[in-house]
């Protein structure tokens, strides 16, 4: 599962069509192995019903992926972590995900340094840097985002392994402009009326979404590099 249109775009390609009024990609790995991708949009509400979607067809495991907010001293943009465990709001343990050791093996074969810890979920974005560091420091989440649990949780329910793979995006000492989350929808997509009129208030901004491009394409990128793991079970 991912939540943003860009994700969907960047890790299972353009053959996306709408089932049960969302938006669906069916695959075959080179092993044989059948992949059944979702495009959720942000947010639990949202994680969950795809989840729950999920579990209707018949998969036998769970999986979202997709870009994160870096808490963790260190961790840079394009890093890739792979939780351990998935933390919900509070800084409580959801599910503890499994496989975590023969996954990192197999990221670590392919060239690339991943790491692994708690990921947590929030209900908002967190920008700011010195919440960022609070929220480490007082749950040990190396990253955050705002669908994961949710997933976990589904899964935990159906007896099903959940699979989390984040990018981070915005590092710990990034500040993120709030008016950049504004300029989103549910589904992750530009309310172009907001991004111009957020610019004409802010001429500045146009640095903001300029580095924000950089890093998400930076994110994407390690992404697209690890999900070929997912093909071999």
């Amino acid at each position: 599962m991912v939540a943003l249109p860009q994700e969907a775009k960047a890790l299972a390609g353009r053959r996306w069509q709408m089932e049960d009024g969302r938006p669906v990609c069916r695959s075959t790995t080179k092993g044989r192995r059948e992949l059944l991708w979702v495009q959720s949009g942000v947010g639990a509400k949202r994680a969950l019903e795809a989840a729950r979607w999920l579990i209707r067809q018949k998969v036998t495991s769970l999986a979202v992926l997709g870009v994160s907010g870096g808490l963790a001293p260190g961790l840079n943009c394009g890093q890739l972590i792979v939780a351990d465990t998935v933390l919900n709001e509070l800084g409580s343990a959801v599910a503890t995900c499994t496989g975590t050791g023969e996954l990192l093996k197999s990221l670590r074969g392919l060239g690339l340094v991943p790491v692994t810890g708690p990921v947590m979920t929030v209900s908002e974005p967190v920008l700011d840097t010195e919440e960022k560091r609070r929220l480490h420091e007082t749950t040990g989440a190396l990253a955050v985002d705002m669908e994961s649990a949710a997933v976990a949780r589904v899964a935990a329910d159906a007896g099903l392994n959940c699979l989390v793979l984040r990018a981070v995006c915005d590092g710990p000492c990034r500040r993120v402009h709030p008016a950049l989350f504004r300029m989103l929808n549910e589904e992750g997509r530009l309310k172009i009326p907001v991004l111009v009129k957020e610019l004409l208030r802010n001429p500045g901004l146009v640095f903001d979404l300029l580095t924000a491009r950089r890093d998400f394409a930076m994110a994407l990128t390690a992404l697209k590099r690890a999900k070929d793991i997912l093909g071999r079970g």
